[in-house]
Formats: C-alpha cells, sequence, structure tokens
C-alpha cells in the first residue's frame, strides 16, 4: 500500500510507524532496525517491505536485508532475488557491497536472503551481521532487517542484538498475547531495544 496506493489509511500507518522510529532514532548516524514476530505468516516481510519503502520515499537511502535464513524466508521480497545474497556474504562466498535494485526507488536496495544455508544460527553470530551494516554504511543510511519467526529458533534474537532497535510484529487474530509477551521478554532480557 505505500507504493501502490500512497493516500490509503495503511499508508498512513506505515508512515506512522516510519516517524516513530525516526524520531526515537534521531540521534544515531545510521539507522538499523530488526522486525520480529513469535511466528510465521504475522507480516514481518510485509512491514520490513513497506518500511524500507517509506524511508526511501523520504529520499534516504535505506536497503532493506532479508536475514531470515530459514526455509520461511526464501521467499523474494520486492521482486525478483538474486543469486548470491546475505547467506553467501556471510560465509565468504561473495563479497559484501552489492544490493539489487528497486525500479522506481532509487534510493532503495535489497540484499536478498540468498542460499539457504545448513547452518544459519552460525553465520548469524555476533558480531557478524553487525560487521555486514559497517560494510554498507557508506551506501545507506537506514537499514530495515526482516528475521525469521523468534519462537523457532534464536536468530531474531541474535539479529536484534546487532542492530539500533527492533519493532514487534503482531497479526490480529493469528498472534497470541502469550507468544507476543515471550517474544518481548526474550528480547529484553538479551538486552534489545524494543521500540514498540
Amino acid at each position: 500500500a505505500i507504493a501502490a496506493a500512497p493516500f490509503s489509511r495503511e499508508a498512513e500507518a506505515i508512515r506512522q510507524v516510519r516517524a516513530e522510529i525516526s524520531i526515537r532514532l534521531e540521534n544515531l548516524p545510521r539507522i538499523a532496525v530488526a522486525v520480529v514476530s513469535p511466528d510465521d505468516n504475522e507480516g514481518r516481510a510485509y512491514l520490513s517491505a513497506s518500511l524500507a519503502l517509506a524511508f526511501a520515499q523520504t529520499g534516504r537511502r535505506t536497503l532493506l536485508v532479508n536475514a531470515n535464513l530459514r526455509a520461511s524466508g526464501q521467499d523474494d521480497i520486492l521482486g525478483g532475488a538474486s543469486g548470491a545474497g546475505l547467506s553467501s556474504i556471510l560465509a565468504g562466498r561473495a563479497p559484501a557491497g552489492d544490493s539489487r535494485a528497486v525500479p522506481g526507488f532509487p534510493t532503495l536496495g535489497v540484499l536478498d536472503a540468498g542460499p539457504q544455508p545448513p547452518n544459519p544460527a552460525e553465520l548469524l553470530r555476533e558480531p557478524a551481521l553487525d560487521r555486514l551494516l559497517a560494510a554498507y554504511a557508506d551506501q545507506y543510511e537506514i537499514f530495515i532487517v526482516n528475521t525469521p519467526a523468534a519462537a523457532h529458533s534464536s536468530d531474531a534474537q541474535s539479529i536484534a542484538r546487532q542492530v539500533d532497535a527492533c519493532v514487534l510484529v503482531a497479526r490480529k487474530d493469528v498472534t497470541s498475547l502469550n507468544a507476543l509477551t515471550r517474544t518481548a521478554e526474550v528480547l529484553e532480557t538479551a538486552g534489545v531495544r524494543v521500540l514498540g
């Protein structure tokens, strides 16, 4: 909706989330935010893509990073995925610095998940992702990071510890309050800044 229906209530809601992130993290030279939810099919990838588009629409150079290296993260986000991607870079099989352009959004790049690795948790260990984002810091000032479901692995927790903050996603009639509360508690115990 943020791209196709910019005057809709949904697009305005995305802009409100963008504004809240910008206000809460305004003093940082770069902004890196993870989008986390307890389970699959709760809207993480959709919100990640929408936020990346929303930041790019303000003219800020934005990189959407699909850090969901699990099977559920192999779907394309914002168009056709390229061959290498995050998993290849973290495994040392491809150099950092490349990203995929999104037609119509000159300030937006996408770093796809890449081939599904046998060891996602090991690839995402601290400080691997933080170092990778630093390698892109000359090209981008906003990083929106899509994560795997927090209830299925420790990947989301590890990713969220390597960025500035995270946004929790819940889906009406899908996400249980208990699962959302557990996820928030796990993140906060790990020292992750949860914006909301």
